[in-house]
């Protein structure tokens, strides 16, 4: 089934595991969904690529509860099977983590948003020969199911970087490679329509621009040190927690292992 979306029917396009449409989600995930639109929809939000795609119904979204992100796999091959043409219609996928009920540092969350990828990783039904790189590679981009993402990571935990707090909880947004390209010639977004997000993005933020923050394929570029960057403007200086699984691989999980339980260590009172 394909879904063709307005704004209203959102819950239609909740996709997890092999279900697409969700009338009756956690109680917690509307108030986050409410939370996430009104600001994507600002008319002053960055990235106006996202607030026209959530405004015409084209964005799809899943959720996590408990850090059970065990359907995800399944989740991101449904969420691909329902898209027409990503480079028209710039789907994305945002998953919504269920909020914690105690505080986290920022730190806990990046854990919780790289345990997650490695996790997808790890459970990639799809041989990655074709799209795999060292994420060193200016080129790199998160490989799954034979296409690429650039994975953006949303937490409470960002105070500086207003632009990447948009709820109570962590949010994971999938946005594959080719969303960024022109659907007529193939090519990337120009500079000048990145120049004006960088621009808005330094107002919203009130802060200058992070960075880490660079553009896809230029010399020296990471994309993994801009999935989940640190709030107080220090620039990454370690390795990508996936760097040992995108050289060598990491066995997968018995298939009968349908679940897994992140940030066990983190207080759930």
């Amino acid at each position: 089934m394909e879904i063709d979306g307005s704004p209203e029917d959102w819950k239609s396009r909740i996709v997890c595991g092999t279900r697409v449409g969700d009338p009756d989600p956690p109680d917690w995930l509307g108030d986050c969904y409410a939370t996430f639109r009104s600001y994507v929809t600002d008319a002053r939000f960055p990235c106006y690529f996202a607030s026209e795609g959530e405004r015409a119904g084209k964005l799809f979204y899943s959720h996590v509860s408990a850090h059970d992100v065990g359907h995800l796999p399944q989740t991101i091959l449904t969420f691909l099977g329902q898209c027409k043409d990503l480079s028209r219609d710039k789907n994305n996928l945002t998953v919504f983590f269920e909020p914690r009920r105690s505080h986290a540092e920022h730190h806990e969350y990046r854990k919780m948003f790289w345990d997650t990828l490695c996790h997808l990783h790890d459970h990639d039904p799809h041989s990655r020969t074709a799209v795999d790189r060292d994420p060193s590679d200016p080129l790199w981009e998160f490989p799954f199911a034979n296409h690429l993402f650039f994975v953006v990571g949303l937490s409470p935990s960002y105070r500086q970087r207003r632009s990447r707090n948009l709820g109570p909880g962590m949010i994971m947004v999938f946005q594959p490679r080719q969303v960024f390209q022109d659907a007529l010639t193939g090519r990337d977004i120009s500079s000048e329509a990145r120049g004006i997000i960088r621009e808005r993005l330094v107002r919203w933020d009130g802060n200058e621009a992070h960075p880490d923050l660079n553009m896809y394929g230029k010399p020296g570029n990471l994309e993994w040190v801009q999935y989940f960057f640190s709030d107080d403007g220090v620039p990454e200086n370690g390795r990508c927690p996936l760097s040992l699984r995108a050289r060598h691989g990491a066995a997968a999980a018995p298939p009968d292992a349908n679940s897994v339980k992140l940030a066990q260590s983190l207080d759930r009172s």
